[in-house]
């Protein structure tokens, strides 16, 4: 007998027909049982690290012993031995792998107790954390190898789910078949959801893509495949359905005339043919279709399809109430109330139609039928009460009645409409722009933004009049402020605007003729806060001229609101070249020769200051003789500063007349020149 000396077989002995050696296999037993007694404790009690009077693992003893007994093992044991193991419990030792597993086991029937099912989702999570769907998959594919153990089998078996070992494909062929022999078809929807939970709708979608995507190299077996033809499973429905609608929409168009189809007709997958129509012009247009599609939907004229609802008239009916009521009545006015043979509100029907015309969703043909009655020109009205054109005529005569464009507040029509509120609203329209040219330029006759309301009957006009009057005394001049306001809230620049009109036509009586004269209305200005800016630098610019003399400014001269009256110098000579300024400014500028204005700074003050002292002493001494030690008061030689302006006049003797200001400013040889 030749002995072995790898480490799994220290505790058995070979013989020549492969049976373990009985003294080792006593010994073993014996310390196993006397551990047991010893320690009160069954086979699973015994401790990993336990050992027999060799010092050898009685463990890994008993895990041989268990495989040997499963036919796992090349040992074969006596019966003798299997009695006297049995005795001891060996059946029902399990190792920590086996303990693990019947861990995972319970997790796997708790999941079945409470779902009936034993269709794993993803998300399931053992105890200890792990993915109950993997260890199922990986107990799956040793059931079919033939590795999983006997004990593990015969759990399954006990509890009832032996089909959780079987193949996923397996699991699936059996809901068809279950489903096939109940309905003789396969023909249900992709969320249909089988009675014990199993998804068969999502599983026949996942595997009919994944069939069609890997055709060439379907992973499936031919046998499934073929099955699956039996049954009548459709690989490529979406398109097998756009067929069926397609077919279904043709038929309806050949037996019926015209392009026009019901709304509430159905296909056979229960979907409206007026979507499908719908979404296959969509993608018609935006080129997402097959040009076998494209060319089977240009057969039956999919552009031109228009559709209708069977239980009411239809549109073409409507069309012709319409322009048979436009034809006896003069003028594209319809009332509000007009209705057609089936109580339609032909106003609204109207509404509808218009903006499906300006947004270009209807047939050709029907666009044209619109054109004919001028869709766009047709307006509605309430034959109830009176008509937009008979307040204007009342509100035109009480304006040229009472030569004012003032009306009161309480001024009704004759229906009693107030005539205030309702040219507000005609005020708002005119400005959005939502009403017709006609009533713009009515509105415009009577000059509609510039009318005004009050709440009494007085003399106001004289009241404006005096308010005016005592406004241009107490500040003098012939200017307003251009949002001065009367008492009543008025602005007095549509008043005086009026007035000229008035006064101009020869529509005003000789008192308001002659009132109006006396100040002057045909003179006055406006000015806003920009204005009396404008006017105050001009005052200060012209006062400080006349005080000094000539025409030059201090360049860090500045205005009263702290700007820099150089830079409005400049600015509005720009203005007056470029004849961007009204007559009077451009006047008012010329009276202070703005073009000839010139600044000096600092230097040119001190130029001027010395300059003065040289014009004094000569006017008090005749003759025009400086004594050479005469200094000025800070201290400067005049004879030398006399005898520097000298030379340079002599070198530039034309820069007072030609204009050049390079270097030299021109005041200075007007002044010496003198």
């Amino acid at each position: 007998m030749r002995l072995q000396k790898n480490k799994c077989r220290d505790y058995l002995a070979m013989s020549t027909n492969s049976k373990l050696n009985e003294n080792r296999w006593n010994r073993n037993y014996e310390d196993v049982l006397a551990y047991m007694s010893e320690h009160c404790c069954d086979i699973n009690g015994i401790p990993d690290d336990a050992l027999n009077r060799s010092g050898k693992n009685l463990k890994r003893w008993i895990y041989e012993m268990t495989k040997s007994l499963e036919g796992r093992s090349r040992y074969t044991l006596s019966e003798q031995q299997i009695q006297l193991l049995d005795q001891i419990g060996i059946r029902d030792f399990m190792s920590a792998s086996m303990q693990d597993w019947f861990a995972h086991f319970g997790d796997l029937l708790a999941f079945y107790h409470s779902n009936h099912h034993v269709h794993i989702p993803e998300d399931a999570l053992c105890s200890d954390g792990n993915s109950l769907r993997t260890w199922l998959k990986a107990q799956r594919r040793r059931y079919r190898q033939r590795k999983l153990p006997q004990k593990c089998i015969d759990a399954f078996m006990e509890n009832g789910i032996m089909e959780a070992l079987e193949s996923p494909l397996d699991i699936a062929m059996q809901h068809m078949e279950e489903y096939y022999q109940a309905h003789g078809n396969v023909d249900f929807p992709l969320d249909y959801v089988c009675p014990d939970g199993y998804q068969l709708g999502i599983w026949l979608r996942s595997f009919r893509d994944r069939y069609l995507k890997e055709k060439n190299q379907t992973p499936y077996p031919k046998e499934v495949i073929d099955r699956l033809n039996e049954m009548g499973v459709i690989w490529n429905k979406p398109d097998m359905i756009w067929q069926q609608n397609f077919d279904q929409c043709k038929e309806y168009l050949d037996t019926h005339e015209g392009y026009r189809i019901p709304i509430d007709l159905l296909t056979q997958s229960g979907t409206y043919l007026q979507s499908w129509i719908k979404n296959n012009r969509k993608k018609y247009v935006s080129g997402k279709l097959s040009p076998e599609k494209r060319r089977l939907l240009e057969s039956i004229q999919i552009m031109d399809i228009t559709f209708y609802d069977p239980s009411t008239e239809t549109w073409q009916q409507k069309f012709e109430q319409c322009k048979a009521y436009l034809d006896a009545h003069e003028g594209y006015r319809i009332p509000n109330s007009l209705t057609s043979d089936n109580g339609t509100n032909l106003r609204l029907w109207l509404i509808r139609c218009r903006n499906q015309y300006q947004n270009g969703l209807l047939p050709k043909d029907s666009m044209c039928l619109l054109d004919s009655i001028h869709i766009m020109d047709i307006t509605f009205y309430d034959p109830n009460v009176e008509t937009w054109q008979q307040k204007f005529e009342q509100c035109k005569a009480y304006l040229d009645a009472h030569e004012s464009d003032r009306i009161p507040n309480g001024l009704t029509s004759d229906s009693g409409t107030n005539l205030h509120l309702w040219l507000i609203r005609c005020k708002e329209q005119y400005l959005n722009g939502k009403l017709s040219k006609e009533k713009m330029r009515l509105l415009d006759s009577i000059r509609i933004m510039d009318i005004t309301f009050y709440d009494s009957d007085a003399d106001v006009w004289r009241q404006k009049f005096n308010q005016i009057k005592s406004y241009l005394d107490t500040h003098g001049g012939n200017w307003l402020p251009i949002d001065l306001q009367a008492e009543d809230g008025t602005y007095f620049r549509s008043w005086i605007k009026y007035s000229r009109r008035r006064y101009a036509d020869g529509k005003l009586t000789p008192e308001k003729r002659q009132l109006l004269e006396s100040i002057h209305i045909m003179d006055i200005t406006f000015r806003g806060t920009k204005d009396e800016i404008w006017y105050e630098n001009f005052e200060q610019c012209k006062a400080f001229l006349d005080a000094h003399g000539g025409y030059w400014l201090p360049a860090a001269m500045q205005s009263k609101s702290g700007t820099s009256l150089r830079f409005w110098i400049e600015g509005n000579r720009k203005n007056y070249v470029n004849g961007k300024l009204t007559e009077e400014r451009m006047k008012l500028l010329e009276s202070i020769h703005i073009m000839e204005i010139r600044f000096y700074g600092a230097r040119d003050e001190k130029w001027r200051r010395i300059f003065d002292q040289c014009k004094a002493y000569l006017d008090t001494h005749e003759g025009h003789r400086i004594p050479n030690h005469l200094q000025a008061e800070d201290g400067t030689d005049l004879r030398n500063w006399i005898y520097h302006n000298r030379k340079n006049i002599y070198r530039r003797s034309a820069c007072g007349v030609s204009g050049d200001t390079s270097g030299i400013h021109l005041h200075y040889g007007y002044y010496l020149s003198e």
